[in-house]
């Protein structure tokens, strides 16, 4: 049995406008779009499937030899090199789209162009993982990769979810049973320790040269070492500060350290799934491995099935958060904002 008529109208154009962001992006829109960058490998592992089973198709109708259908649509550069790329670039694109949307209609850049930096430099990383192959690319690729999933895990707390708040010195939440502190509490003594002592402070200036003390000791105290203390006292300051933020519709805490843990663990999953297993030169037919497969195809599974764990999780805190903010706004007597991010 198939959806009602109008139930079906209502899903593609549920999709279309996620895909094309030509109306104002509300929550929905930008939910799925989220959605549909981690499912990129499925996707096109669906396209390639039916691509492959269309050229079959069309090997059998004029009795060609399967083999050999099989063999070009493999190493067909126009496939691996144009299509496949573009069908997994185009989620991406389409994010970035949203995000220059949600800018416009607001008139606000903040925070919208700050995801729109999100995906353009994933797409950076993306594109030059797939031009290049594994054992040709370069170190800053490595660090760029390594810099952008920092980046993502930090909007996913910090701005997705609005998990972590600092809480002021005399908020009643700061030491409350509720919420927990989100730094181990060896940490802030280590800083509360580096922030009381100072190596150099501590030498006695009577074994120093007068010269040697005015243009070396003291200087280093003023431009270097004092600067570092401070900037220790202010983070231990902030960071015995971080706390869950209070409305929270969980009442087990430990949920949402998990949750964070899990998602720092796995966000490199994210880019990973972008990169294809290879890619074939549409100028000379070159095929070159773009990804290093050494568990026989099942490091592809492994990597979609971590993705969509951590994105099934990223979306259940996403929609508690909203949910939190609809209640708040209709108790507050306004309605709420549909294109708010």
């Amino acid at each position: 049995s198939h959806p009602p008529r109008r139930s079906r109208r209502r899903f593609y154009g549920t999709v279309f406008d996620a895909l094309v962001p030509i109306r104002p992006v509300r929550f929905r829109d930008a939910f799925l779009g989220d959605c549909i960058t981690s499912l990129v490998r499925p996707l096109c592992d669906i396209v390639f499937t039916s691509v492959y089973y269309l050229a079959v198709l069309h090997g059998i109708l004029r009795r060609a030899d399967i083999d050999d259908v099989g063999r070009t649509v493999s190493e067909s550069g126009l496939i691996h090199g144009l299509v496949l790329p573009a069908v997994a670039i185009l989620p991406l694109f389409t994010k970035i789209l949203q995000t220059l949307r949600q800018a416009y209609d607001t008139g606000r850049r903040w925070p919208y162009l700050g995801n729109t930096a999100k995906y353009c430099g994933a797409g950076w990383v993306v594109l030059y993982g797939m031009t290049h192959a594994a054992g040709e690319r370069s170190p800053w690729w490595t660090a760029a990769f390594a810099v952008a999933t920092l980046y993502q895990t930090a909007w996913d707390v910090m701005m997705d979810w609005e998990m972590l708040v600092i809480v002021p010195r005399d908020s009643p939440l700061e030491d409350g049973p509720v919420t927990s502190s989100f730094v181990p509490g060896w940490i802030v003594r280590c800083l509360a320790r580096l922030s009381n002592y100072s190596c150099v402070d501590s030498l006695n200036p009577r074994l120093f040269p007068s010269i040697l003390l005015r243009y070396v000791v003291q200087p280093f105290r003023r431009r270097i070492t004092h600067p570092v203390w401070n900037l220790c006292r202010l983070g231990r300051d902030k960071l015995s500060r971080v706390r869950l933020r209070p409305d929270r519709l969980f009442d087990d805490p430990s949920f949402y350290w998990k949750a964070m843990l899990l998602n720092a663990s796995l966000r490199f999953c994210w880019m990973m799934n972008f990169i294809p297993a290879y890619r074939v030169s549409m100028r000379s037919g070159e095929v070159q491995e773009t990804f290093v497969d050494k568990a026989h195809g099942w490091s592809f599974v492994i990597l979609t099935a971590l993705e969509v764990a951590r994105r099934s999780v990223w979306a259940i805190i996403k929609v508690e958060l909203e949910t939190i903010k609809l209640t708040a706004a209709g108790e507050g007597g306004g309605g709420a904002d549909p294109t708010a991010p």
